[in-house]
Order: C-alpha cells, then structure tokens, then sequence
C-alpha cells in the first residue's frame, strides 16, 4: 500500500494531476451548487493542495526514482565504455554468474573493448523493493550493438539488478541478464565473452 501511495504522490505527476482535476471537479461542482463561504475555502484549499503535492512531487525523490535514475546513470556508463564508473556502482560483495566483483569488472572491460552498445532505451521497470534496504528491479533495454565487424540494431535484452542502499546509497550487489524472445540467453555469460 505505502508502495502505491508513494508512487501516486510522489512519482506519477500525470495520475496525481488526473486525481486532482477529478478532486477539485467535485469542489467546483459543490460550490457551484450551493455558493458558501465553506464551499469557497474547500474549492481555495483543493486547488493549495494541488499545488502543494505537485511542488511536494518535485522536490521528493522516492528510493524507485533513484533506483531508476541509477540505472539509467549505468546505461550510459556502458555505452561510453567507462569501467571504472561502472565498478564505483558496485557493492563490494557484488557477485555475478559465479564471478566476483574483480572478475566481473575484467569481463566486462574485455566485452565493452570488442562489443559497443550504442542509443539505449530503458523501459517497463517492475520493482520489489523491500524495508531492509534490498531493490530489486527488472527492466528492458533496446539498444544498437556495434563492432569491428557488424552493427544490430533493436538488440533486447531484459536485465534484473539487486541493489542494496547504505545510508543513501545505492549499490548494486547482483546483475543478471534474463532471456526474451529476441534474445533467449541461459545467462548473463553468454553476453560477456
């Protein structure tokens, strides 16, 4: 429930704006009914409130906002070939496909040499975000991948990050690359190589 309120409130400027023109709607509907001095402070307050949550929607930003904002952060990373901003991301007990955080970083220094991905998109994020700290997103991207040899365009591939927040801080402790249709890998080993 908090997940959905937070996410009415603070994350979704469109449904809090549809909310508020059905809210204040009703207040004008009221007051134009009946012209009351407490019609008229309802009908003044919504349309304060309306301005309140919006300021208020702009200003917070919810542990999702930023868990997505990393993400995005990590796409362009990759896109521009910086390892080493890529490992400051990293939890120090980062594991993936059976390879720790030092071989992870050599893995994907040796992909990103030979393999460039290029105008990536992120999209249709699903989150399990937990009390403790523990985000756990999946999302897709479409990206164009680029090498010496050939160039594909509308390349899909559906990733699960595990992150872990200490203080406020994100850092991801888990990434893993999940098949679809496009693209049906067993794992994230068969995109480093």
């Amino acid at each position: 429930m908090e997940f959905v309120v937070s996410g009415l409130f603070l994350e979704s400027p469109v449904k809090l704006i549809v909310l508020m023109v059905v809210v204040n709607g009703l207040l004008i509907l009221a007051w134009s009914t009946k012209r009351t001095r407490l019609t008229r402070r309802v009908l003044c307050g919504g349309g304060a409130l309306t301005v309140i949550l919006l300021v208020v929607q702009y200003i917070v930003v919810t542990p999702s906002e930023q868990v997505i904002a990393l993400c995005h952060e990590l796409a362009d990373l990759t896109q521009e070939g910086d390892v080493r901003g890529i490992e400051r991301h990293l939890a120090d007990d980062f594991e993936s496909i059976d390879l720790d955080r030092a071989g992870f970083i050599q893995r994907i220094e040796r992909t990103l040499s030979r393999h460039h991905p290029e105008e990536a998109r992120l999209r249709h994020f699903v989150f399990d975000m937990s009390d403790t700290g523990l985000a756990v997103v999946t999302f897709d991207v479409t990206c164009r991948i680029v090498t010496s040899e050939f160039s594909e365009q509308g390349v899909h591939v559906r990733w699960r990050l595990t992150f872990r927040r200490k203080g406020n801080v994100w850092r991801v402790t888990r990434i893993e690359a999940l098949p679809t249709a496009s693209l049906p890998i067993n794992n994230l080993r068969d995109l480093l190589r």
